[in-house]
């Protein structure tokens, strides 16, 4: 998805990504009212352990793996299931700085769902639907986070 469509008056910078993605890595409750905390465990630079806590109903935590590679990637993998969500900031062919966009990746182990037929093609549009909301959200919140000076 494009970082910066050409009606945008606040383009976002690799930096300014990259700081969004170092944000939802430390605070992911700032980008989803889901999540009501998140304490982290143990922080090597690039590599944490975090645990969040989900408010929807009764309150469920899960533990994470975060890994953070080089300003372009940021990955976090649920440590009891496996799954994992994949965040890429990559350039787009022009020489524009402006011309950056940010992609959704997510790796689940199908346990018991099938990945044939009808039920597959579900799975799969759901997961291709939350990444689209997913990115949307993740951009418009990096966004004012830059316009209200809490990018730093």
């Amino acid at each position: 998805m494009p970082a910066n469509p050409e009606q945008t008056s606040s383009p976002l910078s690799v930096g300014d990504l990259w700081k969004g993605c170092e944000l939802l890595a430390r605070s992911p409750q700032m980008f989803t009212s889901a999540i009501s905390s998140c304490t982290i465990e143990s922080d090597a630079g690039g590599r944490m352990i975090r645990s969040i806590t989900f408010q929807q109903g009764q309150a469920e935590e899960m533990k994470q793996e975060i890994i953070l590679t080089d300003m372009h990637k940021f990955d976090c993998i649920t440590l009891e299931t496996g799954n994992r969500v994949t965040t890429i900031i990559f350039r787009g062919v022009t020489d524009s700085p402006q011309d950056l966009y940010l992609s959704l990746e997510y790796s689940i182990p199908y346990g018991q769902n099938s990945t044939e037929g009808l039920d597959g093609e579900k799975f799969r549009a759901m997961y291709t639907e939350r990444a689209k909301r997913n990115l949307v959200d993740g951009l418009k919140t990096i966004r004012q986070l830059k316009l209200d000076g809490k990018l730093h």
